[in-house]
């Protein structure tokens, strides 16, 4: 009841504004001219403001929509990469484990396979971790390639760990952000690939002098 009634005031009141401002103007020839041209320029602008700020919508839901199916796709790519770390760190230390009578030496670092188009449409952040991810892959292997090469092949290894591990525990935490961010089932993975990064992680460590 009580809406009803200051609905009806509300309306009394435009009402007998409308009929006032209609009396000035039929008294003021000129300037309710100008008061009309002012109000048709008023109800322009804020037209088109409507329609920009529409526009601003639209492009926003655009780039969010895109940043999502983005995300999902670096998602989908960063899982595989953790089994193929895992696996190919496995395969190194079963070498080790049976003096070459099982597994593969094999030093290299499996490559994040993402496009870069698609990279460039996640977030400011996102992206230069993704970015940073693939130079640190890039600069990682240069490393253990020209170390190996030179005739030091236990610190190639022990560099090939380290990489390894810190470039798992890196992905891992983004593709965990991804997930969550996008509504992806998070896949865990399997107690064999933490056992062999952590095992990596320690084999990668410097081994303290001796004093």
């Amino acid at each position: 009841m009580l809406q009803l009634v200051l609905g009806l005031a509300a309306l009394a009141v435009i009402v007998l504004f409308w009929a006032g401002i209609r009396s000035w103007m039929n008294k003021n020839g000129a300037m309710a001219a100008w008061v009309q041209a002012g109000g048709i320029f008023v109800a322009l602008y804020l037209s088109g403001e409507m329609a920009r700020r529409q526009d601003q919508r639209r492009e926003q839901r655009r780039r969010a929509d895109s940043e999502n199916v983005a995300t999902m796709r670096v998602a989908a790519r960063l899982r595989p990469w953790l089994r193929l770390a895992a696996d190919a760190v496995t395969s190194n230390q079963q070498f080790e484990d049976s003096a070459g009578s099982s597994g593969k030496l094999d030093l290299d670092v499996p490559p994040f396979e993402i496009e870069l188009d698609v990279a460039a449409l996640l977030s400011a952040d996102h992206a230069k971790h993704i970015y940073s991810l693939i130079e640190l892959r890039a600069q990682s292997f240069d490393e253990i390639i020209g170390t190996n090469a030179h005739g030091d092949p236990n610190e190639a290894r022990r560099r090939y760990y380290l990489a390894m591990a810190v470039l798992f525990d890196r992905v891992r935490s983004l593709y965990r952000t991804f997930a969550r961010n996008t509504g992806l089932h998070e896949l865990v993975p399997q107690a064999w690939e933490l056992q062999a990064m952590a095992r990596a992680r320690s084999s990668g460590s410097p081994v303290p002098e001796v004093p």
